[in-house]
C-alpha cells in the first residue's frame, strides 16, 4: 500500500513521520479527490484503486445532488414569484377595469404589502428605461419637467421662476437630468 511504501522511503532517507502527518496526509488525498487540487500519493494496488473510484463517485454523488436541491429550490422560488406577479398583474388591472378610486387602491396594496405579498421596488431611473431613449427632444424634455420640477418646486426661487418663465424652468430640469445620467 501507498502508507507502506511511504513508510519505507522515508525510513531509508532517514525520516521519522508522526501518525498525526500520516493521518493529515491520508486527509489532504481524500479532500483532493473532491477538488481539482493535486497529490503526490497515487494507488498502488487493486484495493486502493477500487477505494479512489468509490470515493471519486461518492463526491461526485453528492456533488450532484448538492448541485440538484439548488437548482430545485431557485426554480421553485421562481414559479412561486411568477405566480404571484402574475396575481399581482391580473389584480391591478382588475382595480384599473373597474375603475376603482385610488385612495382604495392604495389601500389594497399598502395591504397587501404589509403582508409581504407586494414587494417595494427601487424607484426606476430614466437611465434604466431604454426605450426614454427613442423620444424626441420635444417629448424627453417634458417629461424630464414633469418628473423632475416636483423636486425643485420645493425651493421658492423655482417656484416663482415657474411662474414667471415656465419655459425657463423647462430648461433647467431637462439640463439637470441630462447631466446626471
Amino acid at each position: 500500500s501507498w502508507v507502506s511504501s511511504l513508510i519505507d522511503q522515508e525510513q531509508e532517507a532517514g525520516i521519522q513521520r508522526s501518525a498525526v502527518y500520516l493521518y493529515a496526509t491520508a486527509y489532504h488525498w481524500a479532500l483532493t479527490q473532491f477538488t481539482p487540487g493535486s497529490m503526490e500519493v497515487t494507488p498502488r494496488s487493486a484495493a486502493e484503486r477500487a477505494f479512489t473510484i468509490y470515493t471519486l463517485f461518492s463526491g461526485l454523488v453528492m456533488f450532484s445532488s448538492m448541485v440538484s436541491q439548488i437548482t430545485s429550490a431557485m426554480t421553485s422560488i421562481r414559479a412561486r414569484n411568477f405566480e404571484r406577479n402574475k396575481q399581482l398583474r391580473m389584480l391591478q388591472r382588475y382595480l384599473r377595469e373597474q375603475r376603482v378610486s385610488s385612495g382604495l387602491v392604495i389601500r389594497i396594496m399598502s395591504y397587501l404589502r404589509s403582508f409581504g405579498y407586494v414587494t417595494q421596488k427601487k424607484e426606476l431611473t430614466e437611465g434604466e428605461v431604454n426605450a426614454l431613449h427613442q423620444l424626441p427632444e420635444g417629448i424627453l424634455r417634458s417629461l424630464r419637467c414633469e418628473t423632475t420640477f416636483p423636486m425643485l418646486s420645493c425651493h421658492p426661487l423655482f417656484r416663482e421662476l415657474a411662474r414667471s418663465d415656465h419655459d425657463s424652468v423647462a430648461q433647467i430640469c431637462h439640463s439637470a437630468t441630462e447631466q446626471l445620467l
